[in-house]
């Protein structure tokens, strides 16, 4: 892969922000297209544009969340 491919790659490739996100909530929730780990607490990882309808919609279950991102609009998966 030369350079000029690469620079296409990036270029075209669908934006993504990848982030994890931890949640207490008093009911179950459901993920579509994440990774969930389930016990007394949610850890669920997956693109924001994802997880955040969910977050949205559920307002009122959420005890408590901190989201995690390490980057933003991420072109490629590394």
């Amino acid at each position: 892969m030369d350079a000029n491919e690469i620079i296409e790659a990036i270029r075209t490739a669908k934006k993504k922000t990848p982030v994890k996100a931890y949640i207490k909530a008093s009911r179950p929730l459901h993920f579509e297209n994440c990774h969930v780990f389930t016990g007394t607490d949610m850890v669920v990882m997956g693109d924001y544009a994802d997880i955040a309808p969910v977050i949205e919609r559920n307002g009122d279950a959420i005890e408590d969340i901190v989201i995690e991102s390490d980057r933003r609009n991420s072109a490629l998966p590394l």
